[in-house]
This record gives C-alpha cells, sequence and structure tokens, in this order.
C-alpha cells in the first residue's frame, strides 16, 4: 500500500564531535550535555587541562548534523508504519532557525592498553559523569583495580583501629 504523510519533528542542540580524535558513536554514548549552562569561553577554563582543536569546519559539521537528522526521521518513520519493503522513500527537509557553533563541552578522556595491546578510549561527560567506551575487558580491569584499592582500604582501617586501641 502507498503510504503518504507529513511529520514535524524539532531538532535542538545536535551534537557532532568536531575533532576526529573522538568518535561520533563514543560522543553519543556521554550524550546529553545541558547546554543552558553553556558560558562565555575563558582561557582559564584550560588551566591544566589539554584542549582539542577542531579539525572540522562548521559547514562539515552542519552536513554532518543534517544527516543524522534526516537517518533519525527515516527511523522513525519506519517505525511508525512497520513495513516489509520500501520501494521509494522521499524525505523533504524543511530547516528554520538554524543555528551552529562550536561548544567546548567537559570529556575526560581515559586511554586504557588491553592485554593485547589494543588501545581504547574511555570517554566521560565531564557534567554528568555518564561514561561511554567501557568494554568488558576495560569493565573487568577497572573492577579489580577498586577491589585492590578498597582491599587497601579495609586494610588501612582495620590496622588503625588496632593500633589506635593498642596506644
Amino acid at each position: 500500500k502507498d503510504v503518504k504523510g507529513e511529520i514535524n519533528i524539532p531538532y535542538r542542540n545536535i551534537t557532532i564531535e568536531a575533532n576526529s580524535n573522538i568518535a561520533q558513536s563514543d560522543l553519543i554514548g556521554i550524550l546529553p550535555y545541558d547546554y543552558t549552562q553553556s558560558v562565555k569561553y575563558k582561557d582559564d577554563f584550560m588551566a591544566g587541562y589539554s584542549l582539542e582543536y577542531p579539525d572540522k569546519t562548521i559547514f562539515s559539521a552542519c552536513e554532518l548534523a543534517k544527516a543524522n537528522v534526516k537517518h533519525d526521521t527515516t527511523n522513525k518513520i519506519f517505525s511508525k508504519h512497520h513495513c516489509d519493503r520500501v520501494d521509494k522513500l522521499s524525505i523533504n527537509t524543511d530547516y528554520t532557525n538554524e543555528k551552529y557553533n562550536y561548544t567546548l563541552l567537559p570529556v575526560y578522556i581515559i586511554k586504557t592498553l588491553s592485554n593485547k595491546g589494543k588501545e581504547s578510549k574511555i570517554l566521560i561527560n565531564g557534567q554528568t559523569g555518564k561514561i561511554s567506551g567501557l568494554k568488558f575487558s576495560a569493565s573487568k580491569s577497572l573492577l579489580l583495580f577498586f577491589l585492590i584499592l578498597g582491599g587497601i582500604a579495609l586494610f588501612a582501617t582495620i590496622t588503625y583501629i588496632i593500633f589506635s586501641h593498642l596506644i
């Protein structure tokens, strides 16, 4: 059967990674950010931290954002109509009130090295603490690290209690 229709999906704050050192999928994994908390950049913000400059132009990031919107719209149409097959899909997109800007987001990056020598990255959202890129092997390593750290803390506490009673 033929299906025709119109769908209105407002999009706001589409986040596109502008630096090729971080994968878009990893960045998506730590979203959302609260953009209402944005402030004007000052050099003091970066004291003691490293900064990666964008290597994508604002125009290429804009095109990636539009491609993401089209992909998301297509998925919403398919999920709405539950079709087995699509012969032709035509999407006409109208963008209004477009605004693009670079935003420096607080992302903490932890580089890990697996026992096979493969490097991976764990990203942490600096606003929410949400983590992305944590693989099973990395989570086992982190669990072991925290178990050892907890064991040391427990040992130190017991030792303190024993010796404080002896004095």
